[in-house]
């Protein structure tokens, strides 16, 4: 598919139009919710290391790295729960023209126990992936591991970026589709996920990249500008998402 850059982004502002305080409401209530759920359970490691110096016991570092891993998928699969929710939004937004900060709970609905599948499975294949790394880290920090560990980790790291980078392309689509297309099953969605960007792979990357300089000056601001870029580059790669489903559409006709 031919893609007018310039076209999508001035679709993307179109549709932002009068919908910003409530992408905006929507990016500040996910911070609130996910700073809440870190303050939480950091709360429940201080008062397990303070119960342990009133009982004048030593902390049992597996129990304080238990709480710290058990943070970590609570995040994540908090995340992954409310991520679809945000595409849900963006997609009322450009579909109906108007979009409300109550969107980003879709994924508790219906929905619910796809997404936490999904989120599980996505936890599960990054523990997979990081476990060879951890180990031979802590072997080569013990010594006398020998050369394997540092020659596996430079030649694994690379390959495993790659192919990160490459699903990650190949499943760009996937967040869209498992919020427009509800009726497939996960199994269906990530197949038309891929046979969507199948030939257009490029044509996204630069769509991204076209961004880079609104990038850079909300870094200049302190990362407040951050506000305004997520909904107007999340907008712009849904219109994409769009014309290609219409274009599909229209060749199966």
């Amino acid at each position: 598919m031919r893609v007018n850059r310039r076209e999508l982004r001035a679709r993307a502002r179109g549709a932002l139009r009068g919908n910003y305080s409530t992408a905006i409401g929507a990016c500040l209530l996910f911070g609130v919710l996910a700073g809440l759920n870190r303050v939480v359970l950091t709360m429940c490691s201080l008062l397990y290391q303070t119960r342990s110096l009133l009982l004048e016991q030593e902390s049992r570092p597996v129990v304080t790295e238990t709480i710290r891993a058990v943070e970590i998928l609570v995040f994540l699969v908090f995340c992954g729960v409310l991520i679809p929710g945000f595409q849900k939004m963006y997609l009322n937004i450009c579909q109906k023209g108007k979009g409300s900060v109550g969107d980003i709970f879709w994924g508790f609905g219906e929905q619910f126990w796809r997404f936490l599948g999904l989120s599980l499975i996505l936890v599960i294949l990054g523990a997979v992936v990081h476990t060879p790394v951890a180990v031979l880290s802590a072997a080569m920090e013990r010594g006398g591991a020998g050369e394997f560990p540092e020659l596996f980790l430079s030649l694994y790291l690379p390959v495993i970026v790659l192919i990160g980078v490459w699903l990650c392309l190949d499943y760009c689509l996937l967040p869209f589709v498992l919020a427009d297309r509800t009726e497939l099953s996960l199994t269906e969605a990530l197949e038309k996920s891929r046979e969507m960007i199948r030939g257009n792979r490029m044509e996204f990357l630069i769509l991204n990249f076209s961004f880079s300089g609104w990038y850079a000056a909300a870094f200049l601001f302190c990362g407040i500008g951050f506000l305004w870029l997520i909904p107007y580059v999340k907008c712009a790669n849904l219109l994409f998402y769009l014309d290609l489903k219409e274009e599909g559409a229209i060749s199966q006709e």
